[in-house]
Order: structure tokens, then C-alpha cells, then sequence
């Protein structure tokens, strides 16, 4: 499991993250919620190493802050918030840096690694596109090809591994958010985990089992989903009026996605 216990995180002498205290459990989806500048992107850093933090973290067991960038690369995939690529490479070799931290590929699998990466996330067939000439949204799901790539299995050699999606589907289209979040659903389904941050509330009320609720740095609320979805949570952590499972006032329409075996 991955845990934290006080964690802080100062940034330019700035408190951005504070005394955040939370268990993520495999075979689970955990949503990281909350409005913008909240400490969503600074927590998902801090627990894959690369901030800074007080207090305690853990990945299965090992001290985040303490673990080689190796060992960990080997445990969770991080798929972040933006990814700037400058040079023309393509598709299939973006995905291809995700075979550097894995341990169990050969040079010989490599391509078929990156076909069932990127069959994975809907790219079948994009190996020799140009990165550079896709969508933003093509260009997200080349990333998390990537990260799959990476960490192509949720649970090895009878350990747990981690997805840590930051805003997973911000760039995607309704289609592609469902099968995105179908797939994060998968991996933890199969005994893996996953953390994500997530801004549509909707998706999270879909796809998370547990939701934690961050504001100014700091927890709002945490737990299973249904204990932390109500409007008084929600009110506190964005600052407006929410309501949880009411239907609009007057003619305004609105759209919900439906799936089926969520």
C-alpha cells in the first residue's frame, strides 16, 4: 500500500502541502480533488519522489524519500500533468522511454511492448507517426503508453504496482476520458493501484473508490467515496454550492456518461 503520515511540502519558503495523512490501497482507485492551487500535482510529486516532503511517505512498504529513483521507477509510472517533447521523435519512440526503468524486457519485445502499450490507450497503428504532428489528446495517451510501457503489469513478483495519473484525461474527449478511466478501473481491478487527479467530479463519481478532498494545501476530507462525495465536503473544499445527485432547476439540460461493468 502506498501511505503517508503528516506529509509536508514547502516550496520557495512557502507551507504548499500540509500534515496530509492517507492510505491508498491496491485493487483501489484513489481521486485526488480540489480547486486550483490545492496541492493536488505537489502531493502526486512528493509520493514519486520528485519533491521534497516532511513527514513519512511509503511505497509497499519502502520509505519514498529514502528508495533509489531506480527501485521506484520499477513501482509506479507517473503520468504527469504535461510532458513539453522538443525534438521530432516518434511515436513508438516516446513510448519506448518507458522500457528504460523496466527490468523484464528485451531488445526483441521492445516493439511488440510498445504495440500492446499503445493498443492499450487506442493509438493501434501510430508507432511511426511524427509525436510532434498529433493532437493534445493523442499526444496525452502516447504518454500514458509510455507509462504503461513502463509498468506494463499491476502486480509483479507478488507486489502491487502504481499508476499515478495527474489529470489523466484533461485533454481527451468524452469517448476517450471512459476509456482511459475504463483502464485505470482495469489496473486496479487486477490487483494494481491507482492515484489520480482528477477535476470532473462526475468521472470521479464513476470511476474512484476512494476520494480524497485537498484545499489550500491542506485535507478536507478522505475516505471511501460515498463517505466523502456530499455537498457540505464539496461546499468547503471549492468554495461554492454543489449538490450531489440533484437534477437542475428549470429546462437546462446536462449529460451523464453511462457505462457498462464500471
Amino acid at each position: 500500500m502506498i501511505s503517508t503520515k503528516n506529509l509536508s511540502v514547502r516550496l520557495s519558503g512557502r507551507t504548499v502541502l500540509s500534515d496530509v495523512s492517507i492510505s491508498a490501497l491496491p485493487g483501489r482507485v484513489l481521486a485526488i480533488a480540489g480547486p486550483n492551487g490545492s496541492g493536488k500535482s505537489t502531493l502526486l510529486k512528493a509520493l514519486s519522489g520528485e519533491l521534497p516532503y516532511q513527514g513519512e511517505a511509503s511505497i509497499n512498504g519502502r520509505s519514498v524519500s529514502g528508495t533509489d529513483p531506480l527501485a521506484l521507477s520499477q513501482l509506479r509510472g507517473v503520468l504527469p500533468q504535461s510532458s513539453s517533447v522538443a525534438f521530432p521523435f516518434s511515436v513508438a519512440e516516446v513510448v519506448s522511454f518507458g522500457l528504460v526503468a523496466s527490468r523484464h524486457h528485451r531488445k526483441t519485445e521492445a516493439s511488440g511492448r510498445i504495440a500492446e502499450a499503445l493498443s492499450r490507450v487506442g493509438l493501434h497503428g501510430y508507432e511511426a507517426r511524427s509525436y510532434l504532428e498529433l493532437s493534445g489528446g493523442e499526444q496525452q495517451r502516447v504518454q500514458l503508453a509510455r507509462v504503461l510501457c513502463q509498468i506494463p503489469k499491476p502486480v509483479e513478483e507478488g507486489e502491487p504496482r502504481w499508476l499515478f495519473l495527474d489529470e489523466p484525461v484533461s485533454s481527451l474527449d468524452i469517448r476517450h476520458q471512459l476509456a482511459i478511466m475504463q483502464l485505470a478501473r482495469d489496473f486496479a481491478r487486477a490487483g494494481g493501484g491507482v492515484i489520480a487527479v482528477m477535476h470532473d467530479l462526475n468521472l470521479t463519481a464513476l470511476f474512484a473508490d476512494d476520494l480524497l478532498l485537498l484545499k489550500s494545501g491542506e485535507m478536507v476530507g478522505a475516505g471511501p467515496l460515498a463517505e466523502i462525495m456530499h455537498d457540505h465536503l464539496l461546499d468547503k473544499a471549492f468554495s461554492c454550492a454543489l449538490k450531489v445527485n440533484r437534477v437542475p432547476e428549470g429546462d437546462l439540460p446536462f449529460v451523464l456518461p453511462h457505462t457498462v461493468g464500471i
